[in-house]
């Protein structure tokens, strides 16, 4: 079964969101240390709301900031259903209200069922939606756009190639290129272009066995070319990273990282370097880095406070970076301007499968996977 994890792209995804009927509960903070000493203070804080609407109870949804910081959600698999495959074409938008209150208002509904879809906002404000899978576990290469000002979706052109939860990235020129994803459990090992403008699919390329996959591993460089650091062999973390060009649609090796890691989270930073931390190496790794576009070559910074193992980050407002645990309460933030991280206050509850977007008033909604409530860290 292919791996939940989804694309809300914008390289490297990220969202806000709000609305109605849920209830703030302020944050546990961390355990003292078993040795009774006082454990050093950790950065912010998180509380958490329960809002009315099916969103909390998807997994496999496609997530994505619209152009006024609401959050869509569409498709997904029903946990509240069992058994069998319970995907759903509904769609809603989550919003904030003026008391920072999460809403939940209920939009047209997807062309067709989908679960882990690809999605991304497209320069226009619209949202396109790719593949996924549909009824009875069938891979999909239909595609769909959602119109924000008519809250309905429509069918675009068809992709090239079936895929599950590709990447999904704008470029410079107002297309999207849409990189890998899976066929069932096999790496989809290839890409493709949409033009807006036709609504159509093309310039189909390959991808090199060499590239690392997975959504949380992959960055989009302030000059429109695309990273893809670390990665595995026949299941060994490799050290090598690549680059895709969009313009010559070709992949290239650039400097190798510090140490092999396989499904890093990685993140654009305000300067333009990229930071790459935690991922897998035998065991989950606490190590990161950065990577320099312009030399093209890694460089260690200081390790996080706890290992993680898949973790998901978002650059805050503020410049720095907010890191959690999948599967942990663990958070953690990097100042780049020191090359060190500082532990965050812990999760109310643990991750699985989660997602980072973005507010507009500057605190960052998390998505769970398949539970209520959502929480919201407060820098």
């Amino acid at each position: 079964m292919a791996s939940k994890w989804i694309v809300a792209v914008s390289l490297i995804l990220v969202v806000a969101l709000a609305g109605c009927g849920g209830s703030n509960t302020s944050s546990n903070q961390p355990a003292p240390p078993a040795s009774g000493g006082t454990p050093p203070p950790s950065i912010g804080s998180f509380t958490e709301q329960t809002p009315s609407g099916t969103a909390g109870n998807l997994v496999g949804e496609a997530l994505v900031q619209l152009s006024d910081g609401s959050i869509l959600v569409a498709g997904g698999d029903n946990q509240t259903i069992s058994p069998g495959f319970n995907f759903t074409s509904a769609a809603e938008v989550l919003s904030l209200d003026a008391s920072g209150t999460v809403v939940v208002t209920k939009v047209g509904n997807m062309t067709v069922a989908r679960d882990i879809p690809g999605v991304v906002r497209m320069p226009d404000g619209r949202v396109l939606v790719v593949g996924g899978r549909g009824a009875s576990d069938t891979p999909l290469a239909t595609a769909e756009i959602y119109d924000p000002q008519a809250k309905s979706f429509s069918a675009t052109g068809t992709m090239l190639h079936q895929r599950l939860a590709p990447a999904m990235f704008v470029l410079k020129d107002g297309t999207i290129v849409v990189i890998g994803g899976d066929i069932g459990t096999i790496p989809q090992e290839t890409g493709e272009i949409y033009n807006p403008a036709t609504g159509t699919f093309g310039s189909l390329f390959s991808i090199p066995s060499a590239v690392g996959m997975g959504s949380r591993s992959i960055a989009m460089l302030i000059d429109g070319r695309i990273l893809f650091p670390g990665g595995s062999n026949n299941g060994t973390a490799v050290a090598t990273a690549q680059i895709f060009d969009p313009q010559s649609r070709a992949f290239t090796p650039t400097g190798n990282m510090t140490s092999a890691r396989s499904g890093p989270t990685v993140t654009t930073l305000a300067d333009g370097k990229v930071l790459v931390a935690g991922g897998v190496n035998g065991g989950a790794l606490a190590s990161a880095e950065t990577y320099d576009p312009a030399t093209g070559t890694f460089s260690a910074t200081g390790n996080m406070t706890e290992a993680l193992t898949n973790p998901i980050s978002i650059r805050l407002s503020s410049g720095k970076v907010l890191v959690v645990g999948d599967n942990s309460r663990t958070s953690e933030l990097y100042d780049p301007s020191t090359r060190t991280f500082t532990a965050g206050a812990q999760m109310i509850t643990q991750v699985t499968f989660g997602q980072l977007f973005l507010m507009p008033d500057g605190t960052v909604l998390l998505t769970r996977g398949p539970s209520f409530p959502f929480e919201f860290f407060h820098p």
